[in-house]
């Protein structure tokens, strides 16, 4: 019986040591299972924690990273303080470089930031390429020159090194845009410059200004780009003066369309900037306002359209003249480059000499060489009010008037060829100077009625 129930017995302990080693596995495969998800929930987490949070690298890697950039540069040298990577939501890795400095092949700055960060491209990056798709520079400080030429540079840092030379700022914006079209920049969509500080250095008028905190922003949308600017004036002056530029243009066309806005700019700085606008340079007064113009595939530039608001300030060509005060001023007006001709939808002044509202054209004179020299124009005017030097106990009024005249700006002359003014059935022709010397105002004035009343 022992040996006939041997068998059974073995199958019993085989089934037994199986049963241990199954449930043994299966404990253990359900660990793995465990130990797999715990891991994957860790690694999940650990990204999850990283999501936004900076990340320094080390140095040798720091110095891996400058090595690399350096190959694709052409010669120059690149040097910055820390390295470091943030991963986005959208888990897109944006690296950071920290106190910039870029040189030349000879050691020369070219230029320094306090930051430099860029998103990299995704598709790319899966390719093995490292290639940004937003940039974000800051700190950086720039001198932009223009040449008694009216040849324009920009140079970064003060640097020896300047880009430009060109004759116009569309031409410099079109060098400008020949970076985007580098095989190591075509996924670059975005570049900001924030922290600005651009000190603009003018020979033509022997002027200079300085730019604080602007902040600059490059988009390119297929190949559409366009240029925001954002820009805060630095003066001794009372008020504060900004201005807010746009530039929108196709890559590999000189095309575009340009827009500045104006807030507190005094009118002889714009005056200095644009012969077409040198008629306002007499004026000492805020000028507010938007000018909007563009040019031409050939670089023709097209008719500019102006609307401007100027605050209370005087008429003061130069000091020894006695300034003409006003309250306010205002502006609508459309230039036309090819004609050289201004048309005045609307002048508006309100002041204690005079208040009333003008429209009309004029020519350009001089501009052919560069420098507005003079106005030539007719003009009419609607409900007017004078009392010039308050010579009236009340103001007169008139109805309407008409005016031929020539403005000569340096030395500053008004010629009035003829006035016709009609007020309740008079008619009131006038003719004569007035003058800015260095005695005063000089004022010659010829006058005659069709009828004239003791009253």
């Amino acid at each position: 019986m022992t040996d006939e129930n041997q068998p059974t017995g073995d199958k019993s302990a085989r089934k037994s040591r199986l049963g241990a080693h199954a449930r043994k596995a299966g404990r253990v495969g359900i660990w793995s299972v465990m130990l797999v998800s715990v891991l994957a929930a860790l690694a999940g987490l650990a990204l999850l924690l990283i999501i936004d949070q900076t990340l320094r690298a080390p140095d040798w890697l720091r110095d891996r990273v400058e090595a690399r950039l350096e190959q694709n540069m052409g010669g120059l040298q690149l040097e910055f303080g820390a390295v470091e990577l943030v991963i986005g939501n959208g888990w897109r890795p944006r690296a950071a470089l920290r106190d910039v400095r870029l040189r030349d092949a000879e050691g020369r700055r070219i230029l320094s930031l306090t930051d430099a960060e860029a998103s990299l491209a995704m598709r790319q990056l899966l390719q093995g390429q490292l290639q940004p798709k937003q940039v974000t520079l800051s700190g950086a400080f720039a001198v932009l020159r223009r040449d008694a030429q009216g040849a324009f540079s920009l140079a970064f840092d003060g640097g020896d090194r300047a880009f430009g030379g060109v004759a116009g700022l569309p031409a410099l914006v079109e060098e400008l845009e020949g970076v985007f079209a580098t095989p190591q920049l075509e996924a670059l969509l975005d570049v900001t410059l924030d922290q600005v500080n651009l000190r603009y250095e003018d020979a033509l008028s022997g002027q200079a200004w300085t730019v604080d905190g602007g902040v600059f922003r490059l988009t390119r949308e297929a190949q559409q780009l366009r240029i925001a600017g954002n820009l805060a004036l630095l003066s001794a002056r009372d008020f504060a003066s900004s201005l807010e530029v746009n530039y929108s243009s196709s890559l590999g066309d000189q095309a575009a369309t340009i827009g500045i806005t104006l807030t507190d700019v005094p009118a002889r700085d714009i005056a200095s900037q644009a012969v077409a606008l040198s008629w306002l340079e007499p004026l000492r007064a805020p000028l507010s306002g938007s000018l909007r113009a563009g040019i031409e595939s050939d670089g023709t530039w097209l008719p500019l359209n102006a609307t401007l608001q100027i605050g209370a300030g005087v008429l003061q060509p130069n000091d020894q003249t006695r300034p003409i005060p006003f309250q306010a001023a205002r502006a609508y007006f459309t230039y036309d480059p090819a004609g050289r001709e201004i048309r005045f939808d609307e002048i508006f002044v309100d002041s204690d000499w005079v208040n009333g509202t003008a429209e009309g054209t004029t020519l350009l004179q001089g501009i052919e060489e560069g420098r507005l020299t003079g106005l030539l124009g007719q003009m009419r005017l609607t409900t007017t009010r004078l009392n010039p030097a308050n010579l009236y106990e009340s103001p007169i009024t008139l109805n309407g008037a008409a005016a031929d005249f020539k403005l000569q700006l340096n030395p500053f002359t008004l010629t009035l060829g003829e006035v016709y003014v009609e007020d309740q059935g008079n008619e009131l022709y006038l003719s004569g100077d007035l003058s800015a010397t260095d005695a005063g105002w000089q004022v010659a004035v010829d006058g005659h009625m069709n009828a004239l009343t003791p009253e």
